[in-house]
């Protein structure tokens, strides 16, 4: 009988036996699949990887926290850490890894995604998914998580550890999304058990894969040539938008390291053109600052202006300038050529005459071989620009020397940061007030901004993140809306060990509507688009454990400025109306002055070929 009840037992224990022996094979099956794909970002070029909480990514996070390589990042909301690794990878120049969970995670990291694909930045979003047998039937934090993204990321899917295909795809998907020079989603399917104690992750070793970086493009001789005849003697203008030199290359597809400042100012001296340069093209500090315009939104606003300043040809790089006035004026050049690295189409007006595939650098190297030795334009036409460039700077320096408005905080920040300060501006009025207002210098900070969308979301996360692959001090300048629209970031800040100044320029709300028609509508401007906040932002940043420090001059805005130190925020309040006023006045001072000191008509003609 005791015999009979012992084998009964050995009966009832033998499933579950062999049900902990599998679950034991499937959790080191699914480990040793996450160490070959976290493997397979190493060798990619992936060493920032940032970790949303969840327990379908468990084989995923053990395997990146086993690699030395990595650095990991440990942030709870998705959105957050999206933008928090777009900054990374935009400051590195090297791809990131975002991983969360399964269900409405990933899609947390949509806005991230977006801009990443209007920058050509590389981020790989890693989805943790559920095995097939869970979809369709009600399982908890599940959907089709295959193509999260739709059309804005490349995109491959692993499926659960045990499916040999899935094993054979791995390497394959994991380096072609990385060579993408954009954003990418690896949607990888685990079951369940994620993990069994006893397991322990291990680095994984792959086969080298022999790598040649794209050498920078330049067009075909022919070509070359034919369009340094078509510059050579003409009146131009060289144009550099948003991201002419970014401050790492932001892709493998678009890398070309050597510095673009030398042959882009040889060039514009030897046709004798002026060269205009965003606020966040990258040239404004270092040696381009010397040639660099930066009033031109300031005097390009005038119609009589902008026309005797028409060129017959304009070269231009980056992205969509920044100033309106600028982009207005493009649209009246002769001629227009677009530079793209990818060839990609940046200019929302009128077809370019030439649309050029090839980095700044090596277009300006090949033209300065090509040109011809007299290939300047009338030097009338240049000392037209400086003119109307001296005058209208002058006009905003005296506007912006004293008040606290938006235009002068701008201009103080940008003179005031040390050398090597990474400066990152929010979309909507800042950018623009740094674009207008603040000189170019050559030990200025170097300024960037996300002009992809152009949106205010994720300033904060990006700044972040790009502070932490800055060598060098971070400065964030941003409004109150774009502050409080990304509040989460500064709650996550601290456990980044982020080290960043953020300047808040807190004008009642959305300061950008009161240039526009609507701020004329009786009722519903105020509420429905400025949209005035009414949170205390002492106390948020207070619950955040960030200091924070009131500034109610430029005096105490440059005192705060001059010596970084860890985190911190600078807020200043600014009273909407006067700086309405002062505004208007600072811009058609400028006005007045670029029209007096340009001359009274156009500069003589052009004396090269059309």
């Amino acid at each position: 009988m005791g015999r009979d009840r012992a084998q009964a037992g050995n009966r009832r224990r033998g499933p579950r036996g062999e049900r902990g022996v599998e679950a034991m094979k499937t959790a080191a099956r699914n480990l040793a699949f996450a160490e070959r794909l976290v493997a397979a970002l190493v060798r990619g070029g992936v060493r920032e990887a940032v970790l949303s909480p969840g327990s379908r990514n468990t084989p995923l996070v053990l395997a990146v926290l086993a690699r030395p390589e990595l650095r990991a990042h440990s942030v709870l909301d998705e959105r957050v850490a999206g933008f928090f690794g777009l900054g990374l990878a935009r400051a590195s120049g090297r791809p990131v890894a975002l991983l969360c969970t399964s269900g409405s995670a990933g899609a947390h990291y949509y806005p991230a995604v977006l801009e990443a694909e209007a920058t050509s930045t590389r981020l790989l979003a890693v989805t943790a998914d559920r095995p097939p047998e869970l979809h369709g039937c009600g399982a908890p934090q599940t959907l089709d998580q295959r193509r999260l993204y739709g059309p804005h990321a490349a995109f491959a899917h692993l499926g659960p550890a045990d499916d040999l295909p899935a094993q054979v795809a791995l390497e394959r998907s994991v380096a072609s999304l990385l060579a993408h020079p954009g954003p990418a989603q690896l949607n990888v399917a685990f079951r369940e058990p994620l993990w069994e104690p006893g397991l322990r992750a291990q680095a994984r070793s792959l086969p080298g894969i022999a790598r040649r970086e794209p050498q920078p493009a330049a067009p075909a001789p022919a070509e070359l040539g034919e369009l340094a005849r078509g510059l050579a003697g003409r009146r131009g203008a060289i144009l550099c938008g948003p991201d002419t030199d970014p401050p790492r290359p932001p892709g493998i597809a678009t890398g070309d390291p050597a510095p673009l400042a030398p042959p882009l100012l040889r060039l514009a001296q030897t046709l004798g053109w002026p060269l205009l340069c965003d606020a966040a093209s990258g040239l404004r500090h270092g040696a381009a600052a010397e040639e660099a315009l930066s009033a031109y939104d300031l005097y390009l606003r005038r119609p009589e202006l902008a026309r005797r300043l028409r060129p017959d040809v304009v070269l231009r790089f980056g992205r969509v300038p920044t100033s309106k006035a600028a982009q207005r004026w493009l649209d009246t050049a002769g001629e227009l050529l677009l530079v793209d690295p990818q060839g990609a189409w940046h200019h929302p007006g009128r077809a370019p005459a030439s649309h050029v595939v090839a980095t700044p650098r090596a277009l300006c190297e090949s033209l300065l071989a090509a040109l011809p030795a007299a290939a300047a334009a009338p030097a009338q036409w240049r000392a037209a620009w400086r003119a109307a460039e001296r005058g209208a700077r002058a006009a905003a320096r005296a506007a912006t020397e004293d008040g606290l408005w938006e235009g002068a905080v701008a201009r103080t920040v940008a003179e005031a940061l040390p050398a090597g300060t990474l400066l990152h501006a929010a979309s909507s009025l800042t950018i623009r007030d740094l674009d207008a207002y603040a000189p170019p210098r050559p030990d200025g900070p170097r300024i960037v901004a996300s002009r992809g969308l152009n949106g205010i979301d994720g300033t904060l996360a990006t700044a972040f993140g790009e502070a932490l692959a800055w060598p060098g001090p971070t400065c964030v300048l941003l409004g109150d809306l774009a502050f409080l629209h990304d509040a989460g970031a500064l709650l996550a800040a601290r456990a980044l060990g982020v080290e960043a100044t953020v300047v808040v320029v807190d004008n009642g709300g959305g300061g950008i509507f009161d240039l526009l028609p609507i701020a004329a509508h009786p009722t519903a401007f105020a509420r429905w688009f400025r949209t005035p906040q009414r949170a205390d932002l002492a106390s948020l940043c207070a619950a955040a454990g960030v200091p924070c420090l009131r500034a109610d001059d430029l005096g105490s805005l440059r005192k705060a400025l001059r010596t970084p130190e860890g985190l911190r925020v600078v807020w200043l309040p600014v009273d909407p109306t006067d700086s309405l006023a002062r505004r208007r006045a600072a811009e058609g001072a400028a006005l007045r002055a670029a029209l007096s000191r340009a001359p009274q008509e156009e500069p003589c003609p052009s004396t090269g070929s059309p």
